[in-house]
């Protein structure tokens, strides 16, 4: 059973980590182009947002730092990933990549403001990244739970977060 179990945990380290190693190395090799994707999806939320000149005058601040963002972004993911998939600094792995797609699916998925067939699939990628949101919060707080629970930790079994 043990084996099955540490075969299991490679696979889901695989697969967790897969999505985001590709997409470090997607940005590395085509940095110019998702650099205009960024650009663009900033004059997106500009017009999506038109509304709020808080919102507006937040957006145009940003977008001078889109290389700087990018750079952020593609680190998060690359040492994420790498984390997460060889085990190492598991917590601090998942914490990179939450602070990575937390805003990446909010900016790149906005299916609220979108009518027609766009609006599903952007709704099924919204809701794709959710579930991947998911298995990372549960990869913070199961190390946590089972290391608590080798040490006679809390009764609820959770630990302090520590990376």
């Amino acid at each position: 059973m043990k084996m099955i179990r540490a075969c299991v945990e490679i696979l889901a380290r695989f697969f967790i980590s897969a999505v985001f190693l590709a997409g470090a190395m997607k940005n590395i090799l085509n940095w110019h182009e998702t650099e205009t994707s960024m650009i663009n999806v900033l004059f997106d939320w500009q017009s999506y947002v038109c509304f709020s000149e808080s919102a507006q005058k937040f957006l145009s601040l940003i977008t001078p730092w889109v290389s700087i963002l990018e750079l952020l972004a593609t680190f998060f993911m690359l040492v994420g990933g790498l984390f997460v998939l060889l085990g190492i600094k598991e917590k601090l792995g998942a914490f990179l990549l939450l602070l990575f797609l937390i805003p990446v699916t909010i900016l790149y998925h906005p299916f609220w403001f979108i009518e027609g067939p766009a609006r599903d699939l952007q709704a099924a990628m919204f809701l794709k990244n959710l579930a991947i949101l998911g298995c990372l919060l549960l990869l913070l707080i199961r190390e946590g739970q089972q290391k608590s629970k080798d040490r006679g930790g809390n009764e609820d079994g959770f630990s302090t977060l520590r990376f």
